[in-house]
């Protein structure tokens, strides 16, 4: 019988130098598949209000409002209907503020949507959600009565 290791290990380093360079492909690939890394824009001013933004979120955390946002489809775009009631349930109404849209995966939010107050409901708002696709999507509502400021963050999956 001949003796074969010269040409077996040879081939098993040369296999696994392959598939080191493989695997290192699809991780290249996999982290670039989303738009890869983004820079955040006004990324030290952001940090530098982080400790006044995490304020106004004990702050709307100690209002008690709870809320609901839902989107649905409508023959134009998607509608946005968020509702607000206060700590006794009832209805909160008379906000004003505005809804920011964005993607978990991206950095920059996708758009800004003015809240508008239902005429028929008491205690619910709509604003336009003009974002097709499906997957994730993070909703800020930021509205105002009188001198509360109300800050709510809503992850919905479409």
């Amino acid at each position: 019988m001949k003796d074969r290791s010269h040409i077996v290990w040879p081939g098993v380093v040369i296999l696994l130098l392959i598939g080191s360079v493989v695997s290192t492909g699809i991780v290249l690939m996999a982290s670039s598949s989303d738009g890869g890394v983004q820079v955040v824009d006004r990324y030290y001013q952001k940090a530098v209000a982080w400790d006044s933004i995490a304020t106004i979120r004990r702050t709307s955390e100690a209002l008690g409002w709870q809320t609901q946002v839902r989107v649905s489809a409508q023959p134009n775009g998607r509608i946005a209907r968020f509702s607000v009631l206060d700590a006794e349930k009832r209805p909160v109404t008379g906000l004003s503020g505005s809804a920011t849209i964005s993607r978990p995966q991206r950095a920059e939010a996708l758009g800004e949507q003015t809240l508008r107050e239902s005429d028929s409901e008491s205690g619910v708002y709509f604003f336009d959600f003009p974002y097709a696709g499906s997957g994730l999507f993070d909703v800020t509502v930021d509205a105002m009565l009188g001198q509360d400021r109300y800050v709510h963050r809503t992850r919905l999956e479409l």
